[in-house]
């Protein structure tokens, strides 16, 4: 790593940076969310096409069953990720009221 590099790292992590950084304003990330809502549909989704295919289902009725799933799975995880980001701020607003 090169000598400014380092110097820029270290300026970053003295206690009046770190100060500074962390009275400004959070940024919300929806990479995390991505991430998760990704691997969970993509589980979910394999677990329900593998299962009706399993249990002798018909391929069209196995995709049809897979598409639900991914249709119903997806708004739960938005429905919920929204409801989990709405009680943060209330719980940031009740905190800054206290």
């Amino acid at each position: 790593m090169p000598s400014t590099e380092n110097e820029r790292l270290l300026s970053e992590h003295q206690p009046n940076a770190v100060r500074a950084r962390l009275a400004g304003p959070v940024k919300a990330s929806t990479l995390p969310d991505a991430v998760l809502g990704g691997i969970d549909g993509c589980v979910t989704t394999f677990a329900v096409v593998s299962g009706a295919f399993g249990a002798g289902f018909s391929p069209q009725v196995a995709l049809v069953l897979g598409f639900a799933n991914l249709i119903a799975d997806g708004f739960s995880m938005a429905v919920s990720n929204y409801e989990a980001g709405q009680a943060q701020l209330n719980q940031i607003k009740f905190a800054e009221r206290t």
